[in-house]
């Protein structure tokens, strides 16, 4: 099985600016959205869900936007890659680990935008991270 997380109906708890210690910024999500895909399955015929409580670390990042109003559901989010110019993701393997210059753009639900510039950045779940499947219409 395969996780990949989605930017889209993500939902941010807070956003933790550069520390002064260890140079990375955090954006703790309550929910992650993510689509559950079987092993050589069809990216369309996955498993809609969530996992709770995931952490996206960026190491030696620029924050850009009203970080106190970046809370609440993404609505859009778009990943590129400072060495890809033409490559945007809009979700992201889990676990992941991007080791080369990136940045995410975030429009939040309630008109809100970040704006992430960072060296590198990863996303790992904890042991006790469950996937919860959406039962949504």
């Amino acid at each position: 099985m395969v996780d990949f997380l989605s930017w889209h109906n993500s939902e941010v708890r807070c956003v933790i600016p550069r520390g002064a210690q260890d140079g990375q910024a955090r954006v703790m999500l309550s929910v992650g959205a993510v689509l559950r895909q079987a092993d050589g399955a069809n990216f369309k015929s996955g498993l809609p869900g969530y996992i709770q409580h995931l952490e996206l670390v960026f190491e030696q990042a620029h924050l850009i936007g009203p970080i106190d109003d970046c809370l609440g559901g993404i609505a859009q989010g778009d990943l590129r890659l400072t060495s890809m110019r033409a490559h945007s993701a809009a979700q992201v393997p889990l676990p992941w680990h991007c080791t080369e210059p990136l940045t995410l753009s975030l429009q939040f639900r309630n008109g809100s935008q970040l704006l992430i510039e960072a060296r590198a950045a990863h996303c790992t779940p904890s042991d006790e991270a469950t996937f919860i499947e959406s039962y949504a219409c």
